[in-house]
This record gives C-alpha cells, structure tokens and sequence, in this order.
C-alpha cells in the first residue's frame, strides 16, 4: 500500500539486544508491529486505525524525518473511512452490474436463438403451406380430369351395355331380312 518499505529503516535479522542507529533507540517491538500493521489490507488497516496511530505516535518523534512524514499517513488512515466504504459500495454495485449484465448478455443469446428457431421455423411453414396449396390445386386438377374420366368411362360403359342390346337387335333384323330374301 505504501510507496516506501519500511525495513530499509529497521533490520529485522539484527538482534533484539541491539538498536538501529537509523531508528534513533525506538523500541523494536514497536517497529515489529507497526510494520506487520502496515503489510494489511486497507480495510484492515482502516478498522484498526486507532491501534496503530497510538503505535506511530508513540515512536514518530524517534523516527527519520522521512519515514515519520510518510506514516502519517497511515496514522490518520481511518479518516478515510468514508470514502473507502463508498468505494467498496461502487465496486461492488459495478461487480453486480457486470454480473447481470453478463447474465443479460447470456439471456439475449438465448432470445436470440430462439428467435433464429422460431424464424426458421416460420419461413418452413410458409413453404410448407406454399407446397399444401400447390397440392390442393393439383388435387382440384385431378379431381376435374377424373370426374371426365369417370364420364367416359360411364359412356363407355354404357356403350358396352347397349352392345349386346343392338347386337341382338342388328342379328333379328338379319334374320328378318334373310328371311325375307329367302
């Protein structure tokens, strides 16, 4: 989180029993635990503000100038409390903003599919319903050519039962008229 590593100004590996001449005789534990403080998370670091602004007024005025002005910072961290929570509130509204949209994005997907199904669909019907009608018109033509079939074929048929009538009739007048020449 800080722009600085706070070892460059305490040694950990140096014994206990000895002081950094660059802390100026701050107690190490102190700088040990200041130091565990600060490798947080900012929001741990924001709820525990109070512990460790007590912690860095307690050895600020032994520290370098330097390292003294850039824990400020850290000391009055929970002043923005505010604004962190706010910022936290925003990205988490954009997270759930992503998450639906991502959720809407794969609902139109869906939509879209089965508007591709249902148009598919529908030009199949109307071709289908394009080949009924065709049909229907072939089975009217049908119908009209087998009703002058069926026509025919009753004349013909009558024709055929009328046959034996005048056959008869045409063998009686031969008889009649070869008896008559007889």
């Amino acid at each position: 989180m800080f722009d600085f590593d706070v070892n460059q100004y305490w040694d950990p590996n140096v014994a206990m029993s000895r002081q950094q001449p660059s802390t100026g005789g701050v107690n190490r534990n102190a700088l040990g635990t200041l130091v565990l403080y600060l490798e947080q998370s900012t929001e741990e670091l924001i709820s525990e503000a109070p512990s460790i602004r007590s912690l860095i007024t307690g050895v600020v005025n032994h520290l370098p100038e330097e390292l003294a002005d850039r824990l400020n910072a850290a000391a009055f961290i929970d002043l923005h409390r505010l604004r962190f929570s706010r910022a936290r509130a925003r990205l988490a509204a954009r997270k759930e903003h992503l998450k639906s949209s991502g959720a809407i994005d794969v609902q139109k997907a869906e939509v879209l599919k089965h508007k591709a199904m249902i148009d598919a669909l529908t030009a199949e019907l109307a071709t289908l319903d394009a080949k009924a009608s065709t049909l229907h018109q072939e089975i009217t033509a049908l119908e009209s050519m087998l009703m002058a079939k069926r026509q025919k074929l009753e004349s013909v048929e009558k024709c055929i039962a009328d046959l034996p009538t005048l056959i008869d009739r045409e063998e009686a007048a031969l008889k009649t008229a070869t008896f008559l020449t007889a």
